[in-house]
């Protein structure tokens, strides 16, 4: 993925945590003080999501920053 927004002249470096993936998100965005939160959104039903958790949902409603879920093109 790095090497995509590289080819388009967007400076880019892959960081791995190790944890909770809404937590770990949340202290990444954090620890590069970054302005907003972009993420894929599953294409899941509303109710599974309900039921199963999401994490783009959980950011969305929790985070201290602003987040765009961004759709999936491949609706099931």
């Amino acid at each position: 993925m790095c090497e995509t927004f590289e080819a388009q002249g967007i400076n880019a470096e892959p960081h791995f945590y190790i944890g909770d993936p809404t937590n770990e998100i949340e202290k990444a965005a954090q620890e590069f003080r970054a302005s907003m939160i972009i993420m894929g959104a599953t294409g899941k039903g509303a109710i599974r999501e309900r039921w199963l958790g999401s994490v783009p949902m959980e950011l969305a409603e929790k985070s201290a920053f602003p987040t765009l879920l961004v759709p999936s093109e491949n609706k099931p």
